[in-house]
């Protein structure tokens, strides 16, 4: 994608700032942002996208109502989308999922791709994960360890 960065740590500032932070993002360019967090987000994520880019809505933790600068996305020519799998039959689900594994499989294999784990907690402290869950003091996943 012209005008990505290398990587999305690249549209990451320091880890000084605060992960719920959307001041995190330093300013780059890019062609696409996918986004489960929603309006707590929105103006950070358009203004990091470059001229043409998209920004695609796929979760709402942190609101569904937000104001947009329309006059951005006309001269930006920018594009908001939304999407869910909840309400997609299984089948379509398994063609995205194939159609994933077709585009990003070796990278996966070959751990080049990988998602962002901010903590991993045993089982038994599900309450101290679930705390920093709610608190949005993290970024990434944060993970249960079973068994």
């Amino acid at each position: 994608m012209s005008g990505s960065p290398s990587s999305a740590s690249d549209c990451v500032s320091s880890p000084s700032v605060s992960p719920s932070s959307p001041a995190r993002f330093r300013s780059c360019s890019s062609s696409a942002v996918l986004d489960s967090i929603g309006a707590g987000y929105l103006d950070a994520n358009l203004r990091s996208l470059a001229v043409g880019g998209r920004l695609v809505l796929i979760g709402l933790m942190q609101g569904a109502k937000g104001e947009i600068n329309l006059a951005a996305l006309l001269t930006r020519r920018l594009s908001v989308i939304g999407s869910t799998l909840r309400a997609k039959p299984p089948a379509e689900k398994a063609a995205i999922v194939a159609g994933l594994r077709a585009q990003f499989g070796d990278a996966i294999d070959a751990g080049r791709l990988r998602p962002v784990v901010h903590a991993a907690f045993p089982l038994a402290r599900v309450e101290e994960a679930h705390a920093l869950m709610q608190s949005s003091e993290h970024f990434g996943k944060i993970a249960l360890e079973v068994g």
